[in-house]
């Protein structure tokens, strides 16, 4: 069986557009393919700071919105990929929102 995953923005569930396009675009993929392949998504939270320097500040104030209180890593992201892929057979048409809790502040 294929996978296929699409990458979702934590931000967009903050501003109060629930990444309805992204659920709309996925089920018709997801009628498309059918039985062939599972398609899931990942929306990671606070886990590398942009590029351009933020302040110290304006992470510690993202971070206060964090459940867990810190950014998370890299590896957190790529543990949830190998869960879609491994261990999550009967699992298609979801989102796994990967970012210690920051939803549950929204």
């Amino acid at each position: 069986m294929g996978v296929v995953f699409f990458w979702d923005c934590v931000n967009d569930v903050r501003r109060g557009t629930p990444l309805l396009h992204s659920h709309a675009a996925r089920g018709n993929e997801i009628k498309e393919f059918g039985a062939a392949i599972r398609v899931n998504g990942v929306s990671p939270g606070a886990i590398l700071w942009p590029d351009n320097e933020l302040a110290e500040s304006d992470k510690q104030e993202i971070l206060q919105r964090v459940a867990l209180g810190r950014a998370g890593d890299p590896v957190d992201i790529a543990k949830a990929v190998r869960f879609l892929i491994k261990d999550a057979e009967y699992m298609t048409g979801q989102i796994l929102t990967v970012d210690g809790g920051r939803t549950l502040f929204c």
